[in-house]
């Protein structure tokens, strides 16, 4: 939750979620990101990991326990 709201404080809005297409805004754009794979925290990983794919690019997020990253 720290992430989410550093993020808002700096300008992103994140703006929906519908079919697995998330827009989000910064500085009067509109960004919008295919989900393409969402991998849930579990107590081995100690970590979650998003892969989008942004126009050209495919992203990899992910968030977790310093010592398992």
């Amino acid at each position: 939750m720290a992430l989410v709201k550093a993020a808002h404080r700096i300008g992103f809005k994140f703006v929906s979620n519908e079919n697995k297409i998330l827009t989000v805004e910064y500085q009067d754009t509109s960004k919008r990101f295919e989900l393409l794979k969402l991998i849930e925290f579990d107590s081995e990983r100690k970590r979650m990991s998003v892969v989008l794919r942004a126009e050209q690019s495919i992203l990899v997020f992910t968030k977790g326990a310093d010592t398992s990253i």
